[in-house]
């Protein structure tokens, strides 16, 4: 396990800081008192406490805003490490893992949302009939074109990832 980066410490003060009240303990007399002066182990805990992500889950979180639809960010070398600068190798390869993990839930979220627009269309053709049909069956087109080239797309971008982090 790594040392906590410096920017997951100081979310982890602000967290603390926003929350705490005057009648807390103040936080060095609690790493004192109670982890036995181990700060790290404090701000692990007090992460948890306050729903930070750290170590392999804050790259996830970040990975997976690489890869949204909102981020201007191209996959790079130089941004994956950034994202992954402190993680250690065992710990690269649990965020292989769950990059590998996230692929396969994209292909299942894939294969459900196809199972729901083909039942979609056979409800259509059970309630209009297959001849009148003709605007349903091209959305239907564009909407199957749709799903498979985002989830193509994406378990490629991830693939991308995993092979960046194997270097």
């Amino acid at each position: 396990m790594t040392k906590l980066a410096d920017e997951e410490i100081e979310e982890i003060r602000m967290a603390i800081a926003r929350k705490m009240t005057d009648d807390d303990k103040d936080p060095q007399a609690v790493i004192d008192d109670d982890y036995g002066g181990d700060t790290d182990a404090y701000f692990r805990v007090m992460a948890g406490w306050h729903n930070i992500p750290i170590g392999v889950d804050r790259a996830l979180k970040n990975i997976i805003f690489i890869l949204s639809d909102f981020s201007s960010y191209t996959i790079t070398k130089p941004i994956i490490y950034y994202a992954t600068k402190n993680l250690d190798a065992q710990e690269i390869l649990e965020l292989i893992a769950k990059l590998r993990q996230l692929i396969k839930d994209i292909e299942e979220k894939g294969k459900e949302e196809m199972t729901r627009l083909d039942n979609w269309l056979l409800y259509i053709r059970r309630m209009k009939g297959e001849m009148f049909c003709f605007l349903e069956e091209k959305k239907y087109q564009d909407d199957k074109h749709t799903i498979e080239e985002a989830v193509k797309s994406k378990s490629l971008a991830i693939s991308q990832i995993i092979a960046l982090l194997k270097e």
